[in-house]
């Protein structure tokens, strides 16, 4: 009986004054999101398989929940949003003369097996932005992550940022098998840059292209000083065209005011594979891992018919709550409530009285009494409750109240 009460590994539930909490904290970023034009859309919590396959650059197939309907088909539940939001893109709005401005709400869910305390079921809420491949666009994904801190009352926070071409570029300079290049990105991922340096040596790479690689973990700071460094390693097109790009996205970030969050990470190679250009990850004081992630995705929305450029970027609601609740500036969602307690002979006075303070905007429970002393309350099956008001035979009495 009692593994009846116990959730799967990676869910769990929410309750109580963190549930509230999350709700307004989720309410905060809707604002946001209104304040910029964004119009929010909400996808199925399941979709076919083929809408995250590997052609699309998401999630492994491995992570993903799968299951068969009564056809047959292939089923997911939702494991990343970017490609839910970039078929709905092309299917609601794939003949607009103007950029489509989209923000959402909701739970992915990944299988991440072998991540200990890693949620499985988790709360994004994010922003996708198609239409504009400008580097005006990219800035706007960035400021949006930084709006929605300061509106959840985060304050110590930094935006980390790259560009996969900047890698690629490097990478395209040698002769390496599949295999070979993504365990080259999988060592540079997990930041093993000791292993990364020997198994440079063991391909035979070029020297320069090799050192290149090997110093992407160097390459991260002042966004003057590392496009400065990485200037050694602009060998083709691909590089040249992420350190331009980075230096146009830096200019429009000073036009927003917040060049002064922003670190540059050339080692920054992204999770998913459909990224094209600039990506970034945000990064708070109390999370233990990153609160923000996004980039720019130019070929995604062709494969569902939609031929325009597209940056985005998602924020996990519940690693932001680890933020929240390290902030300083932390204040609890204000649903405190009052408590009428009753007897039988006054209880169409107490619900009478009960009615008139929810219609003067209270959070009113109504309670007939049992046998519960009332007046030795516990403080945490009474958290919500400022004040408890008994109506008995004879009494008219606060027993409990906080300031």
């Amino acid at each position: 009986m009692l593994s009846l009460l116990h959730t799967p590994d990676g869910v769990r539930d929410y309750h109580g004054q963190e549930l509230s909490d999350r709700a307004m904290i989720c309410d905060r970023l809707r604002k946001v999101f209104e304040s910029r034009g964004y119009t929010e859309v909400v996808t199925p919590v399941f979709e076919y398989f083929d809408i995250f396959n590997a052609e699309r650059g998401s999630v492994s197939s491995r992570n993903m929940f799968k299951f068969y309907d009564n056809d047959g088909e292939t089923l997911v539940l939702r494991p990343d949003f970017t490609p839910a939001m970039a078929r709905c893109a092309a299917k609601y709005f794939n003949d607009s003369p103007v950029p489509v401005r989209l923000s959402y709400m909701g739970n992915t869910y990944v299988n991440s097996t072998g991540h200990r305390g890693k949620l499985r079921e988790e709360m994004q809420a994010g922003a996708e932005l198609s239409g504009d491949d400008s580097c005006y666009s990219d800035a706007e994904m960035l400021d949006m992550a930084a709006a929605l801190f300061e509106k959840a009352g985060v304050h110590d926070y930094i935006i980390d940022v790259g560009d996969v071409r900047f890698f690629r570029g490097l990478l395209s300079e040698v002769d390496l098998s599949e295999e070979q290049k993504a365990k080259i990105k999988r060592l540079l991922s997990k930041k093993n840059f000791y292993r990364l340096t020997e198994v440079l040596a063991e391909y035979g790479i070029d020297e320069k292209i090799a050192e290149g690689l090997a110093e992407l973990a160097e390459l991260y700071g002042d966004p003057a000083e590392v496009l400065s460094c990485a200037g050694k390693y602009d060998v083709n097109e691909d590089t040249h065209a992420a350190i331009g790009r980075l230096q146009d996205i830096l200019r429009a970030a000073e036009c927003f005011g917040i060049t002064d969050r922003i670190r540059l990470d050339m080692g920054m190679i992204g999770r998913m594979d459909y990224y094209t250009g600039m990506i970034f990850r945000a990064y708070a004081d109390g999370a233990g891992e990153p609160v923000a992630s996004g980039g720019r995705y130019d070929g995604l929305l062709a494969q569902f018919g939609r031929s325009v450029p597209a940056v985005g970027f998602g924020m996990s609601v519940d690693v932001l709550m680890q933020a929240v609740a390290a902030s300083d500036t932390y204040i609890l969602s204000g649903n405190s409530a009052r408590m009428i307690v009753f007897d039988d002979e006054r209880s169409e006075e107490a619900i009478l009285l009960a009615k008139q303070l929810r219609n003067a905007g209270n959070n009113v429970l109504l309670q007939r009494a049992v046998s519960i002393d009332y007046s030795k309350h516990d403080e945490a099956a009474l958290r919500n409750v400022h004040q408890i008001y008994v109506l008995h035979a004879g009494t008219d009495e606060i027993i409990h109240e906080k300031v």
